[in-house]
């Protein structure tokens, strides 16, 4: 899939108005569809999101979240008699947010084949999409309600966030940034942004587990207080994130001191890739802020498929492009697990 995806939307000149720009990728989102819609026991999760859409397990802690979309897409699975279609569904709506972002990026002018390269092999949230359906399906559009707040569409930024919710109630906590708009197309310079990344680092060897625990009673996290969530990162967990933080450092050194003037054009876009590599270096504290990280990582790609697009760097970039590939490999067939390791009811 990764290859057709990338060789597809290498070769085809998708169109620039919408429709003709959905009918021309059609096929790619297609097949990322029936992959993640025709899934069986793929990740953790599969088992109980097929006994919840069976009828066969209580959803009110979900409904106690206010997760209520979610509720009635399981409960349409439930009159239908079909559990699998609750993947469907949730598969779809992830796919469609998926254009969307997909077409924001072809406005600004970023090379699709690349994008497709990186949400395979370099983004968690493909393979991530298979196990906790709920989550990301608010992360698809709580990112693509990033790109609503970058064209100034405040209210609607705050539509698609609330709507996300429905899905996912820890989506809420995204409304904040509609207040932030101005802030995240301020100029940063590229020495206050390694300052913060080796203060952060330096400071994720500290205990804040007290820090954590007073913050989360404020919030409808309250319930976590006593479970392994609050846990650090293991050591090998930690030194596999250091390749992202590396690339998005050098990206950001090139951008903001050698290439400015791309730097103005994606400035709120690079700012926000900034604060998803500063959450990620504190979920190294917590397993909890980890999953929260996990609505920032698209926004990690932003620096190197700026470059790629316009051809910087390429020497190191295809270098590690071609490292991140062989991670991708090793993680598909000789470390497969989890979400990782695919198997589709058409073959069961």
């Amino acid at each position: 899939m990764m290859i057709y995806s990338t060789a597809y939307s290498y070769m085809a000149n998708a169109r620039a108005g919408r429709v003709g720009f959905f009918i021309t990728l059609s096929p790619v989102f297609f097949s990322i569809l029936l992959a993640l819609s025709l899934q069986e026991g793929v990740g953790t999760d599969y088992y109980a999101y097929l006994s919840m859409a069976a009828g066969e397990k209580d959803l009110g802690w979900i409904e106690n979240k206010n997760e209520i979309f979610f509720v009635w897409l399981n409960d349409l699975a439930i009159g239908l008699g079909e559990p699998q279609l609750i993947f469907f569904f949730t598969a779809f709506i992830q796919v469609s947010f998926l254009g969307l972002i997909v077409y924001e990026l072809k406005k600004l002018e970023l090379t699709l084949h690349w994008f497709f390269l990186l949400y395979f092999i370099y983004l968690l949230i493909f393979f991530n999409s298979f196990n906790g359906i709920r989550q990301y399906t608010a992360v698809y559009m709580v990112v693509y309600s990033f790109f609503l707040l970058f064209l100034g569409k405040q209210i609607k930024f705050i539509a698609v966030v609330l709507l996300a919710s429905c899905f996912h109630s820890t989506a809420i906590y995204f409304l904040p940034f509609a207040f932030l708009r101005r802030a995240l197309g301020i100029k940063v310079k590229f020495p206050i942004i390694l300052t913060i990344v080796l203060f952060l680092l330096s400071l994720s060897f500290a205990d804040l587990n007290g820090v954590m625990e007073y913050f989360m009673s404020l919030t409808g996290y309250s319930s976590y207080l006593n479970s392994s969530y609050l846990g650090r990162m293991n050591f090998l967990g930690i030194m596999t994130k250091f390749p992202k933080i590396i690339m998005v450092l050098f990206c950001a050194y090139f951008l903001e001191v050698k290439c400015e003037r791309l730097a103005i054009k994606y400035r709120f876009l690079l700012n926000l890739s900034y604060i998803s590599l500063f959450v990620l270096i504190v979920s190294f504290s917590s397993t909890l802020i980890w999953r929260m990280y996990q609505y920032f990582d698209f926004f990690t790609m932003v620096p190197i498929l700026i470059l790629l697009s316009y051809a910087k760097q390429k020497q190191f970039l295809y270098f590690a492009m071609a490292s991140f590939l062989l991670i991708f490999l090793l993680k598909v067939s000789v470390f497969a697990k989890g979400e990782y390791l695919y198997a589709s009811i058409l073959f069961g």
